[in-house]
């Protein structure tokens, strides 16, 4: 089972670490998906996941595959290269406040 500060692995192979739980998506946006494993995942638990390319996506638990408990190292390379992510990252990972000041808001 997933939990929030994980790193996994989605259905399209990207790293990311998990933010928190997600609602589950409605069926008109299920049968859109180009992914057929989401359109005939079930019903599961989903995740809000934060890509480390940068982004946000929603992942059902049955195609995540857990690589490790991510590490506010993670949290910060994502942080740094994607700025506005560290609003997201910082609720997961207090201690980022500590090791880099909030990007501007322009």
């Amino acid at each position: 089972m997933l939990s929030p500060a994980d790193l996994i692995r989605d259905n399209y192979g990207r790293l990311g670490i998990v933010l928190w739980e997600a609602s589950a998506p409605d069926e008109s946006w299920l049968k859109i998906q180009k992914d057929s494993r989401i359109r005939s995942v079930g019903a599961c638990r989903w995740w809000t996941v934060a890509p480390l390319i940068g982004g946000g996506v929603c992942v059902p638990e049955p195609l995540a595959e857990y690589v490790r408990p991510a590490t506010v190292d993670d949290a910060l390379q994502v942080a740094r290269e994607h700025k506005m992510s560290y609003f997201t990252l910082v609720k997961v990972f207090p201690r980022l406040a500590e090791l880099m000041l909030p990007p501007a808001l322009e």
